[in-house]
């Protein structure tokens, strides 16, 4: 179904033998960062590929998708390095992004003492993922607020009487940063406040709550959303 689709779909892990972040995609695409994409092959690979994304690393064991490789390629959670996986998805052209973040923007004070190991990991894991989430959506914002702020000097200039040519000199120069890039636009779904739940504990109640909070934000966010013709 995944195939026929025509969308391309992307799991992101990390290699444990390597470092480095890894993506699982039912299509093939080069690579256009410090990244690797490899191409799923058949059912088996999908399924192992999922349960590499969603691996948490110390606290479950690490997972092989493909087992007969030379030397051994283990994966956990891609949130290890990369929480929100914008970056691939502008990289496979998209100009929208609709980003889904279980992390609150800001943490919350937790009121209470850490002494086992399990408790101690879940909160540093927890900690790493805010950290990786910030940067993962504000690079991208700031790439295109700078492409933004280029557009609006070029536009300026050509108002003031500079041919385009004489424009675009000036404001995408040979050392641009900003070259090959192109501007997005990010809407963030996720909750005003952190979720108060223990990541080891299962509880249906609990994410039943955590659902209906969901559904909240997303009409929330929904509804500052620009209107489509």
């Amino acid at each position: 179904m995944i195939q026929r689709s025509g969308k391309q779909l992307f799991l992101a892990t990390v290699c444990l033998q390597t470092g480095n972040i890894v993506y699982f995609s039912n299509k093939a695409m080069q690579p256009k960062g410090d990244y690797e994409v490899i191409q799923i092959q058949n059912l088996k690979e999908l399924q192992l590929a999922m349960l590499a994304s969603a691996d948490q690393p110390v606290l479950m064991k690490p997972i092989e998708v493909r087992a007969n490789t030379p030397v051994p390629r283990q994966y956990v959670d891609g949130g290890v390095r990369e929480y929100a996986p914008i970056r691939v998805a502008i990289h496979a052209g998209a100009e929208e992004i609709y980003a889904i973040m279980l992390s609150a923007e800001h943490s919350s004070e937790k009121k209470i003492r850490y002494d086992g190991v399990p408790e101690i990991m879940g909160r540093t894991i927890e900690l790493l993922c805010e950290d990786v989430a910030a940067n993962d959506v504000a690079i991208p914002e700031l790439y295109s607020a700078g492409l933004r702020h280029l557009k609006g000097i070029r536009e300026r200039l050509i108002k003031e009487g500079l041919t385009e040519a004489q424009a675009d000199e000036i404001v995408y120069a040979n050392e641009n940063p900003f070259s090959n890039k192109h501007e997005i636009s990010i809407y963030k779904f996720r909750p005003r406040q952190p979720l108060e739940c223990d990541p080891l504990v299962f509880s249906r109640e609990e994410m039943a709550q955590m659902v209906a909070q969901g559904y909240e934000t997303a009409a929330a966010v929904s509804d500052q959303l620009p209107l489509r013709a």
